[in-house]
């Protein structure tokens, strides 16, 4: 994990690139802490988008000033926005550059979970917590949902 000079949309926020299931290649991690810290206990939201917005471009975007990630900010949470390889300052998949007809399909629902389980991981990890809550819009719902 480094932490990588990204533009950001608020002045506390922090970036991250972390190791990603994919060998060689790294995800982008968008961290707001809370306004106030929760006074219980810490909790976090992971925001998962659809497969073709950057997290600057969904949670963090700011409409007359204000995101849904300040109101998540405010009520405590801290909040962390996950580009899907491709999108935003993830990496991106080699296999672009080569014509559509010698690979699958980039980026299918397996995948998808896999970067999203790493975002996980290093999100429970990184803020010492137990447990997190997922918000998931648009096709961000299929990799976030169970796996059968």
């Amino acid at each position: 994990m480094n932490e990588i000079d990204a533009p950001k949309r608020d002045p506390r926020e922090r970036h991250f690139r972390i190791p990603s299931p994919r060998p060689g290649l790294q995800l982008f991690l968008r961290h707001l802490p809370p306004a106030a810290p929760a006074k219980d206990q810490a909790r976090a939201v992971l925001y998962v988008d659809g497969a073709t917005f950057p997290s600057a471009l969904s949670i963090a975007h700011r409409f007359d000033g204000y995101s849904w990630r300040d109101a998540l900010c405010e009520a405590g949470l801290d909040v962390c926005g996950l580009d899907f390889h491709g999108f935003g300052f993830s990496d991106g998949c080699p296999e672009v550059v080569e014509p559509p007809q010698a690979h699958a399909s980039l980026c299918r629902a397996p995948d998808a979970s896999e970067q999203l389980e790493a975002a996980v991981r290093f999100t429970l990890a990184h803020r010492a917590l137990p447990r997190l809550s997922i918000i998931a819009h648009s096709w961000g719902t299929i990799p976030a949902g169970p796996r059968i």
